[in-house]
């Protein structure tokens, strides 16, 4: 009964798996060109760089006029949370450990029901969806001048 459920739960994380690597393509832009703030999470991500919290804050005080005493008591809030934070953010890493070392127990415990010809396709279907979940994805670009459109019919 145990492994009927085991199986179930590893066939559905792999169908989500393919899935949820679909349904993240980027749309087409609608009128060839992409929106600009799009390039610029674009450059982010391929960079790897973070939002900095530093500007961000300024943006948002000189969005909202803040004095510089609200600016000084924000900043003072900010501390504060993060403090609060952070031992809730270890006990995350600790969970997310724990709930790996589970997801590797399960597959090993999963893999050990598969005839040795499952085991071969398992296997070649797991480097299939490793493969495609590190390919570099593909950047849509604005087409260039004289370029028609293409429409899907």
């Amino acid at each position: 009964m145990n492994k009927k459920y085991l199986m179930m739960f590893t066939a559905a994380a792999i169908l989500m798996a393919g899935v949820t690597s679909v349904s993240a393509q980027p749309l087409p832009p609608v009128d060839g060109a992409p929106a600009p703030h799009h390039e610029k999470m674009e450059m982010r991500k391929a960079k790897k760089m973070p939002p900095n919290p530093e500007k961000m804050a300024e943006k948002l005080a000189e969005q909202l006029d803040l004095s510089d005493e609200q600016k000084q008591k924000a900043e003072e809030i900010n501390k504060q949370g993060k403090e609060k934070i952070k031992p809730l953010m270890e006990k995350m890493r600790e969970i997310r450990k724990q709930m790996d070392e589970l997801r590797k127990e399960n597959m090993k415990e999963f893999e050990s029901i598969l005839t040795p010809e499952q085991k071969t396709k398992f296997d070649a279907l797991k480097d299939k969806m490793h493969a495609k979940r590190r390919a570099p994805r593909k950047r849509h670009e604005a087409p260039k001048p004289g370029d028609e459109p293409i429409l899907e019919k």
